[in-house]
């Protein structure tokens, strides 16, 4: 598990790199490019899930869908930030395995899904690279957003570029 969780505290630390020299008011600006959406909302998305994530660690189950909702982290980009520093201080602490339950909206006809903590980390961090990648399309051609090459990049496809660039 300690791939995962390296790669999940290198896309935190690309995360924190963009969010320090976005000024607040782009942070909150609607783009037509995220459909009215902001850059905030997705970065309030992404933490979300791995507060709920990491509050279910003692807990039996996990529901993405009862997030907060926290208006402040997809406002103030210095609040998300601190909740990143919370989150990777969190996964730097030990963490081991076991069976969790997901729940939510859409299995409410069929009850819990069995999954494990491992795998739901694997889930948050692949939810994660996602959205960095959409917050990264979406600002493709605004000149003054500057991205480190692997923001929103796979880990897999980081890996597969590095043995294509090697041959």
């Amino acid at each position: 598990m300690s791939t995962l969780i390296h790669q999940t505290q290198q896309c935190f630390e690309l995360l924190t790199q963009f969010l320090q020299q976005l000024p607040e008011a782009r942070y909150q600006q609607a783009y037509p490019q995220f459909f009215g959406g902001t850059i905030g909302k997705h970065v309030r998305h992404i933490l979300e899930f791995y507060q709920q994530l990491l509050a279910a660690e003692a807990a039996e189950s996990v529901n993405y869908d009862a997030r907060e909702r926290q208006l402040a982290l997809e406002n103030k980009p210095q609040q998300a930030l601190d909740v990143i520093d919370q989150l990777s201080r969190l996964l730097a602490a030990p963490i081991h395995d076991r069976a969790l339950a997901v729940e939510g909206a859409v299995l409410v006809d069929v009850g819990p899904v069995g999954s494990t903590f491992r795998r739901e980390l694997y889930y948050a961090y692949e939810h994660m690279v996602h959205h960095m990648a959409l917050i990264k399309v979406g600002c493709f051609g605004l000149e003054d957003f500057q991205f480190p090459e692997t923001f929103g990049l796979a880990y897999a496809t980081a890996k597969h570029r590095e043995v294509a660039c090697a041959q």
